[in-house]
């Protein structure tokens, strides 16, 4: 008969080992945030067809934005839940914004409409649009 610190020594081993084994098999390595509220927003997002309304279009001809910026900003921006209506229906609106643009979008089913651009960096330019 095995006495009882040598069994609970043995079952700290093999405790052990299992949760070592299971580290390196399912955790390591492993981005594990894609369950997070904004991170499941940017994934709908980057999986949806973008449109440019005609106000966006016009500022990113103006030169006060780029579409690669606004690109960045909706793959790598943080999403501001303060500043969102994300209860609106059926098309939640978000506002992502990283240190130079502010980006604000409704996304709907595959569709994500790009409302507003503005720049941060620049300040408020008028662009003269044909509307």
């Amino acid at each position: 008969m095995i006495n009882k610190g040598r069994r609970f020594g043995l079952y700290v081993l093999g405790f052990g080992v299992g949760c070592t084994l299971a580290y390196f098999t399912l955790f390591r390595g492993k981005n594990r945030g894609y369950w997070l509220p904004e991170n499941r927003v940017k994934e709908k997002i980057s999986k949806s067809k973008i449109r440019f309304t005609d106000q966006v279009k016009c500022t990113i001809e103006c030169g006060l934005v780029s579409e690669e910026n606004i690109k960045e900003v909706l793959k790598n921006g943080e999403v501001n839940f303060n500043e969102s209506q994300t209860h609106n229906s059926p098309c939640p609106n978000y506002i992502l914004e990283n240190t130079t643009t502010k980006v604000s979008c409704n996304s709907c089913d595959s569709t994500t409409e790009i409302i507003s651009v503005a720049n941060l960096t620049q300040g408020v330019k008028p662009c003269e649009c044909n509307n």
